[in-house]
């Protein structure tokens, strides 16, 4: 007979978004038939089922004393169970401000519920059905300091894949009908981990070292795109891996050891079941700030005086990133291209580029940074400052760079299409712009309009001004309040 030995690399996970905080929602629970009308409510906790409940009620809410003796259980009138029953809790969500996002994680339910927040439907039965699958439902636009979360549950139907017990034990008279697992609320950022998961692939012949692929989904809460870097720490050794994600978006991000050394285990520390060794456990950390940790702190920044790009990270960590530079002439040539991944260390810099010489009167230089783009207008006629008589709050200019072919330079032709959907009342919008010609079009002011015309107040965009290289496109996403007919338009330069 063949033994087989079981080796692993077992992990435990921390996901870490930046000022995130989960609190379990066990205590303090109601529930009710939704056929009763006279405010009759039993006290509950979560996890639990309905009969559950029911059988835990004292005194003279004690509907069964002995349900377990005798044939008691089967006396139960199970036709109660077959109107949905209402799991209700009031909870608060302290200091609240504008930026955090919020979240409800069920791990849970008996069968399907129907989810709502301060009264709005915020996840229907149709999608939120059973016992083991876990859902993660954003209320951001529903949660105020002081919230009631209210959960209509509905037992599982012949041909659910319901829970099942052992064939000696009664079956629940109420389907298991309830909140089975769980109930959390998270509040967060923009950006969100979750799911992480660690493959390995051992040297089974030495056992001396190991190559790992982390993977871990990525969750964007907000109506903007953003951009970043997942942070994975091992053993002390850190490794990076930039993001950039759509509005809503969720993707799966993968790294390797491929791509990094730190996931490449030498001697690596085996988990052995107990009569053959020592069981070990690594940990791994990510973090995924949010957008504001990338894209904000970290930065390609031009000097115009002595031509030199230099990427500053005003983060408290080090970071890896790809860095990259093009600079076209006002004709639309490609007069200089350039990229690289840099390492910057916390709250440093370091020199990235230099510039050639410009051969043309006028220019433009694109600087991408961990999918950001900054764009800056340049001169091959610098100016010119009287340091001798700068003071302490102006410098004065003896003479002005010229600019004046990019302001004779408006590019027409730009295209412009979009999409919406309509979510929580707000108008959620892509844009899609378009510049198909060979020159760079600067500085586009986008906007959006009603039929008739008229400027639509109180549009936030994720950009409105952009600039676009030669036979390129970009996306914008923008969004207003209330849902109504309007027409995206390029406005041109101001």
């Amino acid at each position: 007979m063949k033994k087989i030995l079981l080796l692993l690399m077992l992990f435990s996970y921390q996901s870490l978004m930046a000022q995130s905080r989960v609190v379990r929602l066990d205590d303090g629970w109601r529930c009710q038939s939704s056929a009763v009308t006279d405010g009759t409510w039993y006290e509950a906790t979560v996890p639990s089922t309905v009969m559950g409940v029911l059988t835990s009620q004292r005194g003279a809410r004690c509907e069964y004393p002995d349900i377990l003796e005798s044939l008691n259980y089967k006396r139960v009138d199970a036709s109660r169970f077959r109107v949905p029953w209402i799991y209700e809790r009031d909870f608060d969500l302290d200091g609240l401000s504008p930026q955090e996002h919020v979240s409800l994680i069920f791990e849970g339910v008996g069968y399907s519920a129907n989810i709502r927040m301060n009264g709005v439907l915020v996840a229907s039965r149709d999608t939120v059905k059973g016992p083991f699958r876990t859902y993660e439902i954003d209320v951001t636009r529903q949660a105020r300091e002081h919230n009631t979360l209210s959960v209509e549950v509905f037992a599982a139907q012949p041909g659910d894949p319901n829970i099942g017990f052992v064939d000696w034990n009664p079956w629940p008279a109420d389907q298991s009908m309830g909140i089975w697992r769980p109930v959390s609320v998270k509040r967060s950022g923009a950006v969100v981990l979750s799911h992480p998961f660690v493959k390995t692939r051992l040297n089974l012949t030495t056992l001396d070292e190991a190559w790992l692929t982390v993977e871990t989904d990525i969750r964007n809460l907000s109506g903007q795109a953003c951009s970043g870097q997942l942070t994975g720490e091992l053993e002390g050794k850190r490794f990076f891996l930039p993001y950039s994600l759509k509005p809503h978006e969720t993707k799966t991000l993968r790294i390797s050891a491929d791509d990094t050394s730190v996931l490449h285990v030498r001697n690596p520390r085996l988990w052995w079941c107990y009569t053959l060794g020592k069981p070990e456990l690594y940990t791994l950390r990510l973090q995924a700030g949010q957008e504001r940790s990338v894209s904000d702190e970290t930065q390609l920044i031009y000097n115009y005086l002595d031509h030199n790009v230099r990427a500053v990270n005003s983060l408290l960590d080090a970071v890896n990133v790809m860095a990259r530079m093009k600079v076209y002439g006002v004709s639309g040539q490609l007069l200089q291209k350039q990229e690289k991944r840099l390492t910057i260390p916390a709250n440093g810099h370091v020199d990235a580029f230099q510039l050639e010489p410009l051969s043309e009167a006028n220019g433009y230089l694109f600087l991408e940074i961990n999918g950001t783009t900054n764009v800056y207008a340049l001169s091959a006629d610098s100016d010119v400052f009287d340091w001798d008589n700068s003071t302490w709050y102006d410098t004065p200019l003896l003479h002005q760079a010229d600019h004046k072919a990019i302001g004779a330079s408006r590019i027409d032709g730009c295209r412009i299409s979009e999409t919406h959907k309509i979510v929580d009342g707000k108008t959620l919008v892509t844009l899609t712009v378009t510049n198909p010609t060979d020159r760079v079009a600067y500085l586009l002011q986008l906007s959006l309009r009603t039929p008739k015309g008229k400027l639509i107040d109180g549009v936030t965009f994720s950009d409105n001004y952009i600039s676009l290289e030669p036979n390129s496109s970009c996306e914008v996403s923008c969004e207003f309040d209330g849902q109504q007919k309007f027409k995206a338009q390029i406005e041109g330069r101001d």
